[in-house]
């Protein structure tokens, strides 16, 4: 007994291969699982420009200045503190300090406190008399949905008047909903 192939039949199978209509063997279709690193550092980055004047958010001789709110889930990793404070002539920054606290339990979670470096002092030419102070120091906090950032900074003498007391904080938000 002979087979025989009806020529319909030989003519569907050619063109199914040449289509390429039947897959390529099952595992090539097989992909790896897609992997996010929701904690990647530039994945949702965070900065905060706080800003005070003598009178307006500062007082005679301190500022404190607040964080914007962290959003439920999430989590501030903060990596740097910066500022540049300016000061009458004659003075010198006391403390600068960036708290974090918790308003639940009423209490300090941590504080950094930047060092107070006589390199970090220098005249503002274009203003006279105006002693400036800039910092820039690397670190790594975190706060929490919840908690508050506060930068509390204080001098000796006075801050200038009419001069910005700035601070940048620069980091990013992690996701704790994951």
């Amino acid at each position: 007994m002979s087979k025989s192939f009806s020529p319909f039949g030989l003519g569907l199978l050619t063109l199914i291969t040449l289509l390429g209509i039947v897959g390529p063997p099952v595992s090539a279709q097989v992909r790896p699982a897609a992997v996010k690193n929701v904690d990647e550092p530039g994945r949702v980055p965070f900065q905060a420009y706080l800003t005070g004047l003598k009178g307006n958010g500062c007082g005679t001789n301190f500022c404190t200045l607040n964080l914007p709110a962290i959003p439920t889930g999430k989590r501030l990793v903060i990596t740097n503190f910066a500022g540049n404070a300016a000061l009458q002539s004659g003075s010198t920054v006391g403390d600068i300090t960036l708290i974090v606290f918790n308003s639940v339990s009423n209490s300090t979670v941590f504080s950094f406190e930047v060092p107070v470096n006589s390199s970090y002092y220098h005249t503002d030419v274009i203003a006279g008399s105006i002693t400036r102070f800039a910092f820039n120091e690397k670190t790594l906090l975190f706060v929490d949905a919840g908690q508050t950032g506060t930068i509390f900074y204080y001098t000796s003498g006075s801050l200038a008047d009419s001069f910005t007391q700035g601070f940048i904080i620069t980091g990013y938000l992690v996701d704790l909903t994951i």
